[in-house]
């Protein structure tokens, strides 16, 4: 009996990839044959022996941060990074001088063994960094992202470094993932970062004379969310071909064959760049927000033609305009959003589409300068919100019509998606949008650049902004950007719009909406609140009911884009009665349809994953669950479309029950028109769905283990592959059978092991007494059987092997076409999602639009807007009474102290008392004063919604902007002092609102000396009640603009009531706005509430009074010396002149003395 050759067996895969260690070199020399001799993790009882003692730590690595009590550094030891800190983390890639482990550092405390310290000495320029033009890393040019290799070094590079170094060197900013086997593993540079950031030890000598460290396939994931949250680019390199394959081009490869075909590495290449903007999958994308890449591109001055000027703009503010063309890209939706709008010298949208969009990246354009504004705002943007800005330094190429068509492709002639890829090519091949054209480009080379364009762009999921010629007068609104607009998130924020013509139309997603810009949305905290920009404390915290992740997402679209049509917003409000009135009946709708909801996949992301698997072919060769993954997310997606569907047919026969008793003019449309088969639901979408579940694959098995089992005749290749891997089984058992006849051992059978499958297991009992074949090769053995290959088994497990491998390339080639039948109906799953998300939201605000026992909510009347004061118009008004704020008072218990606000009209009651449009507000400090402001601004905000309000009862005409000026702050970033935040934001309220706007201002010229504050606050109440006419909400300490506007039909004057006791200097707030002036405003009693020492504030009460009567006195000489010289000019051309002028001058010297 022969002696078994004793093989080496890989233990299984280990999640404890902190303790990784690479298995040894190949036998014939080369560093790596990629699978054959696979990098293995240590066994458990083994790695207190491989490992480093925790008492006596290795050295120091190159970018290691100290050690803590010798223990590697772990992903949970690892604080949050700041702003600073996420940026120096990024240069650290660049290689910059300085930087420990980067170009210039040293690699010294690095446990060197044998190759490394060699590597270093003859590969100089991975220390010696400069970019493929030869330009080192302080030259003002340095390109970050490319390497210089010089020829004659590369050419002594073994095959596998030449491998690495032909990806890295044209990927240097990015973290490299490099797949060995079941493991990846980064090299050099890429070693020293995961070692600092993510605390992985190095391995032991390095790896093909390289720093190393190496993470098994499965947790990519875990390591690259946290490298992605600090800032890095990771990127992913996958083995393209398999271990079989390799082994095939090897042996079939003649003397006369390509170096690459006689290659003994497996094909690898660089699949995908992940960047924090453009992440797709769900585990890490770790929310329901979505991230946007953003491209900017400024124009030179805007031209006339498409200048859009509001009427009642200052001359001030047309200077600077300028044409902005921007392109965003939600990546994970595969949403993209294109156009141009014109803005101020302020750049006002720009800051609008960062604060609504907040994106991770924005691309500029490095090869022209940016103006000073939009510097300032980038760089805020940068330091403050922690943005990538991603300079393109050869400057943006332009998406042309026939670029576009490269993506796009053909599509059915009459259908839809035919005829917005025709929409999008006039659009972009007109050179009026050039600008548009560019930013579109900036992007898509972006993301080719990270191997992800043509997932996301081949959806064609675009939406076009609001052009500026069509808000010009007798423009086309059949023009390609019109026709092809759909509801773009941040789109409203760009222009306002006006209700379209011809009344209201469920069927058509509203174009018109209430602007809020930048200081509105951050004002009255609308979106978020705090340093930390959370949403706690802010106005979504409290509307947000929505369940899905595509609701959230809705939801707060509508928060920051309220409607302006009032038949929309009161067709909400039916909707909303429509839900509470079913709920009331059954007592269970509401909550059984939330339920529901909430159990529904993101619908939106998963339509964009399953259209780039099915477009994109993905030749990855992966050893996990990868595959298995891939079906199970997409049987979640089709139960998910399968229950939204169930949902939404509910809703539409319980509306059709309901149809008889409910009033015409009450009945919700859109949300009848949403879930109406044939309207909101696309007619045939459940039949076409019951294929997959019937006719295609085992759906079944599919949801429960991942396993695609596709029905017979479903794909007829497929069908041929399945049955080959059949035959050749059958031909293996037979031979089984054959041997267990010959040998009389019914016990005999196949044991398999990954690479040498079907081995004939025979019991040691059945070896000795057997007199064994001599072509029986011994391949293992255990304590009580020996496994052998047969010639014939041999042979035979090696077409199984061809053919399982085929059956598995078919199975992939079957899955990619069973996905493309599904994303051939991408419109009506994408029309699906989008009618279960807007119910979402619809039965958000039902929720919220119940009393949570604060006090009432009420369904605002809203009046439509006049567009002037003609008789039988309704002019700007905006009634509210027992008004809370939503927020505190829902944290507030009943505590919160509720009041009436009038602005414009007149009462509906039998009074018909007229309220002017303008309302001075004086008070003590912390009374009140700026919360009853905003609340303000936030009751306008939900009743345009469609939400009801937190009040007794609320009745306005639409807003169609609002406008805040409220407390202290400067922007350093942007080279702003308080005083300028205070200017600029005032200019924007007097260069752009409208009778129809709502205008609060809280405490105007605070940043400067009193008397020019009062002087600006008084010329600007001024204007804003006496030119521009709009409902008004002015916040002040000056009282003298009490006695200058009390005469003033046009403006009310209130106050914040407070108890005052002045002998104990005791102060109560009342909370109550009311009609009057306040006495003063009390600081000094405020300061002594706050803890300011009695002495001092006895002091500042002396200093008061004492100011207060020199500014009485200056006061009253100026009104003695008016009187004077408006006489004296009164009294000139009449002989009394003289004497009169006599007179009066000596009445103002009495006055002065």
């Amino acid at each position: 009996m022969r002696r078994l050759r004793r093989t080496r067996v890989a233990s299984g895969d280990s999640d404890d990839d902190a303790d990784y260690h690479p298995g040894p070199a190949d036998s014939r020399g080369e560093e790596d044959d990629d699978g054959l001799d696979a990098p293995v993790a240590t066994p458990r009882s083994a790695r207190k022996a491989a490992s480093p003692s925790r008492a006596s730590p290795a050295p120091a690595a190159p970018c290691a941060a100290p050690a803590r009590g010798g223990a590697p550094l772990s992903l949970d030891d690892l604080p949050p990074m700041s702003a600073a800190d996420r940026a120096v983390a990024r240069e650290r890639l660049a290689g910059c001088a300085g930087v420990p482990g980067g170009a210039g550092g040293s690699n010294t405390g690095v446990a060197q063994v044998g190759g490394e310290d060699a590597w270093k000495s003859k590969n100089g320029w991975t220390n010696d960094v400069r970019d493929a033009a030869g330009r080192s890393v302080t030259d003002p040019d340095y390109d970050k992202t490319t390497l210089y290799v010089p020829p004659r070094a590369f050419a002594g590079l073994t095959p596998f470094q030449k491998q690495f170094w032909e990806i890295k060197r044209q990927a240097y900013d990015v973290v490299i993932f490099f797949k060995k086997g079941k493991f990846y593993e980064m090299y050099d540079k890429d070693a020293d970062v995961v070692h600092k950031e993510l605390g992985l030890n190095y391995t032991g000598g390095g790896r093909v004379d390289m720093r190393c460290c190496g993470v098994p396939e499965q947790a990519f994931d875990r390591h690259t969310s946290r490298l992605l949250d600090l800032g890095y680019k990771v990127g992913r390199v996958e083995q393209t071909e398999t271990i079989n394959a390799a082994t095939k081009r090897r042996k079939g490869a003649g003397a006369g064959s390509s170096a690459a075909n006689r290659s003994a590495i497996c094909e690898r290449s660089l699949v995908r760049v992940l960047t924090r903007a453009t992440v797709c999958d769900d585990y890490l994308l770790k929310d329901h927000r979505a991230r946007y890449l953003l491209s900017i591109v400024e124009g030179d001055e805007a031209p006339a033609a498409t200048s859009v000027r509001d009427d009642n703009a200052a001359s001030a503010a047309d200077e600077g305009e300028v044409l902005i063309g921007v392109c965003y890209v939600d990546a994970a939706a595969g949403a993209i959003t294109v156009g141009e709008f014109v803005d101020d010298y302020r750049r006002a949208g720009v800051e609008k589409l960062l604060a609504y969009l907040r994106p991770p990246e924005i691309l500029v354009d490095g090869s022209r300068p940016a103006s000073e504004r939009l510097s300032g705002l980038l760089r805020w943007a940068g330091d403050a919100e922690g943005t990538d800005m991603v300079r393109v330094s050869g400057g943006f190429s332009i998406m042309s019509p026939a670029r576009l068509h490269q993506y796009l492709g053909g599509a059915a002639a009459g259908s839809s998606a035919e005829g917005q890829r025709q929409q999008l090519h006039r659009f972009f091949a007109d050179r009026g949008h050039v600008l548009a054209a560019q930013a579109m480009g900036a992007c898509a080379d972006y993301l080719a650049a990270l191997k992800v364009d043509a997932e996301v762009l081949s959806m064609g999921n675009f939406t076009l902004l609001p052009s500026p010629r069509d808000e010009l007068p007798g423009s086309d609104v059949s023009s390609a950007s019109d026709a092809c607009s759909g509801s773009a998130p941040g789109g409203s924020l760009l222009a306002l719009r006006r209700p379209m013509e011809g009344g209201y139309d469920p069927a058509v997603e509203p174009r018109a909406h209430m602007v809020l810009d930048a200081a509105s949305l951050l004002n009255l905290e609308v979106l978020e609140c705090g340093a930390d920009r959370s949403e706690g404390g802010a106005l979504i915290s409290f509307v947000d009911r929505a369940v899905s992740s595509g609701g959230k997402r809705l939801l707060r679209r509508w928060l920051a884009e309220p409607l302006l049509d009032s038949a929309a917003i009161n067709d909400r409000f039916n909707a909303i009665d429509y839900l509470h009135a079913a709920d009331d009946a059954s007592g269970t709708l509401l909550s059984e349809l939330r339920a529901q909801l909430s159990q529904l996949p993101d619908l939106t992301r998963a339509l964009a994953k399953t259209h780039a698997a099915a477009t994109v072919a993905d030749n990855a060769v992966m050893f996990d669950d990868t595959n298995k993954r891939r079906v199970k997310e997409f049987t979640t997606l089709l139960g998910g479309l399968r229950s939204a569907l169930d949902i939404l047919d509910s809703v539409s026969l319980d509306i059709a029950s309901r149809r008889d008793s409910t009033d015409a003019d009450a009945a919700p449309r859109r949300l009848e028109w949403l879930v109406t088969s044939g309207a909101g639901v696309p007619d045939g979408a459940a039949a076409r769905l019951s294929w997959f579940f019937d006719g295609a694959f085992d759906y079944a098995a599919a949801r429960k283990d991942g396993a695609l089992f596709l029905r017979p005749g479903a794909v007829q290749s497929y069908d041929a592959r399945k049955q080959a891997v059949a035959d050749v089984e059958a031909r293996l058992n037979q031979e089984l059978a054959k041997h267990k006849s010959a040998l009389r051992e019914p016990g005999l059978k196949f044991f398999h092991r990954p690479k040498e499958p079907y081995q004939i297991e025979v019991p040691a009992a059945c070896v000795q007494r057997s007199n064994l074949p001599r072509s029986w090769v011994l391949k293992s053995q255990s304590k009580t059987a020996q496994r052998y290959w047969t010639p014939e088994v041999e042979r035979l497990a090696g077409e199984h092997i061809d053919a399982a491998e085929l059956l598995e390339l078919e199975t992939k080639t079957a899955l990619r076409s069973l996905l493309g039948r599904f994303d051939d109906d991408a419109s009506t799953w994408s029309a699906v999602a989008r009618a279960v998300a807007e119910l979402d939201v619809l039965l958000a605000l039902a929720v919220v639009s119940r009393s949570d026992g604060t006090g009432p909510m009420c369904r605002p009347k809203v009046v439509p807007a006049a567009q002037s004061d003609a008789v039988g118009e309704a002019a700007p008004m905006l009634h509210a009474r027992s008004l809370r704020h939503p927020v505190l008072a829902s944290r507030m218990n009943n505590n919160f102290v509720a009041n009436d606000v009038f602005l414009g009209g007149a009462d509906a009651g039998a009074s018909s008392q007229a309220y002017p449009r303008a309302v001075v507000v004086t008070g003590s400090n912390m009374g009140g004063k700026s919360t009853l402001l905003r609340q303000t601004c936030l009751a306008a905000i939900l009743a345009q919604v469609g939400c009801f309000v937190p009040a007794a009862s609320c009745t306005l005409t639409p807003v169609d902007r609002i406008f805040t000026r409220l407390g202290a702050h400067d922007r350093i970033t942007r080279g702003q002092s308080t005083f300028a935040v205070e200017m600029e934001e005032t200019a924007t309220i007097l260069s752009h609102a409208t009778p129809q706007s709502l205008v609060i201002v809280d405490e105007l010229g605070r940043g400067t000396s009193t008397h020019d504050g009062y002087a600006i606050a008084h010329a600007v109440l001024v204007d804003l009640t006496r030119r521009l006419r709009c409902r008004t909400l002015f916040a002040t300490h000056y009282h003298l603009l009490t006695e200058s506007f009390a005469a003033d039909p046009s403006v009310a004057l209130y106050e914040m009531a407070i108890r005052v006791n002045e002998e104990t200097k005791d102060i109560t707030f009342l909370y109550r706005f009311s009609p009057g002036v306040a006495p003063a405003s009390f600081g000094i009693h405020c300061a002594r509430l706050a803890g300011i020492p009695a002495a001092v504030a006895d002091h500042a009460d002396t200093s008061a009074k004492e100011f207060e009567e020199t500014l009485a006195r200056q006061l009253a000489e100026r009104k003695v010396e008016r009187l004077a010289e408006s006489l004296a000019r009164c009294l000139r051309g009449s002989g009394a002149v003289p004497t009169a002028v006599d007179a009066i001058c000596a009445l103002a010297e009495a006055g002065t003395a």
